[in-house]
């Protein structure tokens, strides 16, 4: 026999964690284009190495810290869909596949994705000083090149 009480706690504890990792990933998403907003906002800001140097340790401090608390909320969340993907089927047909609808992408692939989003916002920080120093590489060349 089902029993009716841990499916509906599985179900409460699924919602409850799909929402705190989209808040988790809202934080993390909005603090990502506040930097990047605020390097690129002016000239100044944009060839500040210091600035960019506090906020190159800076963020993937906080993106560590915001990295641990959606991998929690993620392995509640996946140990929640797994829990309701394997109750047996009973009663009505389409009750059952609710429940098994219910899926969570894997702690790796969240793990992978967070990474690769830090990284990413990084780059795009330290862009426009690489591509600078890619030109005036390119440009010392070539007039030796003319000389």
């Amino acid at each position: 026999m089902i029993d009716q009480t841990q499916i509906k706690e599985a179900l409460d504890i699924y919602v409850a964690q799909t929402g705190i990792i989209n808040i988790l990933w809202n934080i993390f998403l909005a603090a990502s284009l506040a930097i990047l907003g605020y390097v690129y906002k002016d000239r100044t800001l944009m060839d500040d190495w210091k600035i960019k140097l506090g906020l190159t340790i800076g963020f993937p401090l906080f993106a560590y810290a915001n990295y641990t608390a959606i991998l929690r909320a993620q392995r509640i969340l996946f140990a929640a869909a797994t829990y309701l993907n394997g109750v047996p089927d009973a009663g009505d047909p389409s009750f059952n596949q609710i429940l098994k609808s219910h899926t969570a992408p894997s702690v790796r692939d969240i793990r992978k994705a967070h990474f690769l989003f830090t990284l990413l916002v990084l780059i795009v920080m330290w862009l426009p000083n690489i591509a600078k120093s890619f030109v005036s590489r390119k440009k010392r060349n070539s007039t030796r090149n003319a000389a």
